[in-house]
């Protein structure tokens, strides 16, 4: 297990996680997979959105379906690489922005996994990272669960990022996949924002 980040100086955590989806969120929607570091770019606004959470007390765990590694396209470390070369390109920018956790689904979607988005299994992975959360709840099934803290929040710009994060009770942040996690950090970041709605 990789050691976690420290919190930005004369910051305390909170006890909130964003979770945070990847490819239309962070970097541009290509119209498919982000195959290379080539095809990975940042949307403007990124890493300063990122380190604007963890200043505002935020710890964050990237959440991102990669069917890819699934399907034999690539492998493991080729995505490792891909986010190696996101978290040195955020760093540039500004320091604060890292990831307490990183989680990938490498699965397609026929193999009925528990961890590809709109499923929570990431969520609770990164929660088991962050938190040592070891509860798991006996199912994923509605009503809508109490949320493990009242600021954890899912940010992405699909429906499946937003079905994972209602069922593990997060405020809900649907993105623009134009424009990125920029356009609805403000939201976040205000504790009074309850999030977008969502019917499951």
């Amino acid at each position: 297990m990789r050691e976690q980040p420290t919190m930005p100086k004369s910051k305390d955590w909170h006890g909130g996680i964003a979770f945070i989806d990847r490819d239309g969120v962070l970097n541009k929607d290509i119209g498919g997979h982000v195959n290379s570091t080539e095809e990975f770019f940042l949307h403007e606004g990124s890493a300063e959105s990122v380190a604007s959470l963890r200043r505002a007390g935020w710890k964050t765990c990237l959440v991102t379906n990669q069917s890819a590694i699934g399907r034999g396209w690539w492998d493991e470390e080729n995505l490792e690489g891909i986010h190696q070369y996101m978290l040195k390109e955020m760093a540039i920018i500004d320091s604060d922005a890292v990831f307490d956790s990183i989680q990938y689904c490498p699965h397609p979607s026929w193999e009925g996994c528990g961890c590809r988005k709109p499923m929570p299994g990431m969520l609770f992975a990164g929660m088991k990272e962050i938190r040592a959360e070891t509860m798991l709840p006996s199912s994923w099934d509605s009503p809508k669960p109490k949320p493990k803290h009242p600021l954890d929040s899912m940010i992405g710009d699909r429906r499946g990022d937003m079905g994972a994060g209602w069922q593990i009770g997060a405020r809900l942040f649907r993105v623009d996949s134009k424009l990125g996690i920029a356009s609805v950090i403000d939201r976040v970041i205000d504790r009074d924002d309850s999030g977008d709605r969502f019917n499951p």
